[in-house]
């Protein structure tokens, strides 16, 4: 699953989730950007930070250029195991769902029409009795 779920733009982080990797940048321009993950200073400076294997549970993220600090609470839900479908994709399983339904409900319909018919004229062949 890849999405971004902020715009980079005046002091927004930009996050990116591809599978259990989560790459997080800073909206400061500049160059040597101090990040900051649940406390722990990161070697990291440049203006991505990438987590590999995270594990979905919460975290507190800053990054910080000179007097400016930016912080962000994480909370990103990633598997490794997902696919990644586009709009056009899902619509499509939808309508051949939708489609592949109503041949069964049709040919349902007109199976149980002809059963009733030769059911009730199996009914008038019974001898009657005088």
């Amino acid at each position: 699953l890849s999405c971004a779920l902020g715009f980079l733009s005046q002091g927004e982080f930009l996050v990116e989730i591809s599978g259990t990797t989560v790459t997080i940048t800073c909206p400061f321009e500049d160059e040597g950007i101090r990040w900051e993950l649940s406390g722990k200073a990161d070697d990291t400076r440049e203006r991505k930070f990438v987590i590999k294997d995270h594990d979905s549970t919460p975290a507190n993220l800053s990054c910080s250029s000179g007097s400016q600090k930016r912080q962000l609470y994480l909370n990103a839900r990633v598997c490794a195991n997902c696919e990644e479908l586009d709009a056009l994709t899902v619509a499509g399983i939808i309508c051949a769902d939708l489609l592949i339904t109503l041949g069964v409900l049709i040919l349902v319909y007109y199976c149980s029409k002809n059963r009733k018919g030769r059911a009730s004229a199996a009914g008038d062949r019974r001898p009657r009795g005088q």
